[in-house]
C-alpha cells in the first residue's frame, strides 16, 4: 500500500524493552503503524529502526522529511546517545543517532521515552491545560517527566526524571536498590518466577504451566482474588506512591498522570499506591496533587517522539529560511 499524500509525513518511533512500535503522521493524522519485538543489542535495534524508515519511504514515495524516536533510558539531548539501556542489551553508551545518520539521510531527532509520553500527555491528553505536570509510566521499567511552569525539564545531561533509578532500601535489607528493581513489571514478573519455587501461590504456580509469567498475568489474577498476586500488587503500588509523594515535595505538581501497562491493571494496583501517596504526604501537611490515569495510553510515546520530530522539521525549515 501507498499512502497518498500532499505534505510532508513524520516517523514516529518508539523504541521500548518488549516493542520498537512505528507509525507515520501527516500534521492532522496517524496514517499507517506497525510494531515488532523490540531486538537486543545496539546493531540490532540500528538495523531495524533502518528497515523501518525504508518502509516509511515507500509507503509515503519519498515525502518521509523527518524521524523522532522515543528511547528508552538517558538520552544525551546533544548528541542522542542513550546512557545504558539493560532492557534492550546495552551496557554502556549507545549512539542511536549517529549510528542511524550513518545510514539514513534524514534529520533525527532523540526524546527518552518518559520525556516524550509527557510532551504528548500534556499537549494533548490529560495534562492539557497544566503548567505544572509530572507523567510517571509504570511499564517494564518505570520514568518520570517534568513539566515545570510550562517547560520540559531535562536536566544538564538529559537524565532528569529517571524516577525508576533512584535509590530505595526494604527494612532489615543491607542492599540498597532502584525502583524498579522492586515495583516494575520486570520485576514484578520476577517477584512472582520467586514464588513458583514455594506453596505460597498455588494458582499463580497452575497459571504457569500454560502462560509466559509476566505483570499482567499476576495483575489479571491479583483482579481475579489469587491472594499472592494481590499481594505483589499492593507491594509495588506501595512502593510507588512513597516514590511519587516524595517527587511531590521536590516539584509540587498540579497534576501527575500515571500510564504504562502496569498502571493498567487496576484496582490492586491503583488503590495501594494512592493510599500510599496520601499516607506519606499528610503525616507532613503537604497538599495532595491531583493524580489521573493517563489518556493516551500505549501511543504516548508514538504521540511525543512525532512531535518531536516534527519540530525539529519545523526547526530546520526556519533554519534553512534564514
Amino acid at each position: 500500500m501507498t499512502i497518498d499524500v500532499d505534505v510532508p509525513e513524520v516517523l514516529a518511533m518508539d523504541l521500548g524493552g518488549t516493542q520498537l512500535r512505528t507509525a507515520i503522521f501527516s500534521e492532522t493524522a496517524q496514517l499507517e503503524r506497525w510494531s515488532v519485538p523490540t531486538p537486543k543489542g545496539a546493531a540490532a535495534v540500528v538495523d531495524e529502526m533502518v528497515l523501518h524508515i525504508e518502509r516509511a519511504r515507500k509507503l509515503t514515495s519519498g515525502h518521509l522529511r523527518a524521524v523522532g524516536i522515543s528511547a528508552l533510558g538517558p538520552v544525551d539531548p546533544v548528541t542522542g546517545a542513550i546512557r545504558d539501556a539493560p532492557n534492550i542489551g546495552v551496557y554502556d553508551t549507545f549512539p542511536l543517532r549517529q549510528m542511524l545518520q550513518e545510514r539514513v539521510a534524514l534529520p533525527i531527532e532523540i526524546i527518552n521515552d518518559a520525556n516524550a509520553a509527557t510532551i504528548s500527555e500534556w499537549q494533548l491528553g490529560s495534562g492539557r491545560g497544566t503548567r505544572d505536570f509530572c507523567y510517571v509510566t509504570i511499564s517494564t521499567g518505570i520514568g518520570c517527566g517534568i513539566i515545570a511552569g510550562g517547560q520540559l525539564i531535562t536536566g544538564h545531561h538529559g537524565a532528569a526524571g529517571e524516577f525508576g533509578r533512584i535509590i530505595v532500601r526494604a527494612p532489615g535489607e543491607l542492599e540498597a536498590r532502584t525502583l524498579e528493581d522492586y515495583a516494575s513489571g520486570t520485576a514484578i514478573a520476577g517477584h512472582a518466577a520467586e514464588l513458583l519455587e514455594t506453596t505460597a501461590a498455588p494458582r499463580l504456580k497452575e497459571a504457569a504451566q500454560t502462560h509466559k509469567i509476566t505483570a499482567k498475568l499476576v495483575g489479571e489474577l491479583a483482579a481475579q482474588g489469587d491472594p499472592a498476586c494481590i499481594t505483589l500488587m499492593r507491594e509495588a503500588g506501595t512502593r510507588v506512591g512513597v516514590a511519587i509523594g516524595n517527587l511531590v515535595r521536590v516539584l509540587d505538581p498540579e497534576l501527575i498522570a500515571i500510564g504504562g501497562g502496569v498502571a493498567r491493571a487496576g484496582d490492586t494496583l491503583w488503590n495501594p499506591l494512592m493510599e500510599a501517596l496520601s499516607n506519606t504526604l499528610s503525616r507532613d501537611g503537604y497538599p495532595i496533587p491531583r493524580v489521573v490515569h493517563a489518556e493516551l495510553s500505549d501511543d504516548a510515546g508514538l504521540y511525543g517522539a512525532a512531535i518531536a520530530a516534527r519540530k525539529l522539521l519545523n526547526a530546520t525549515a526556519g533554519a534553512t529560511a534564514r
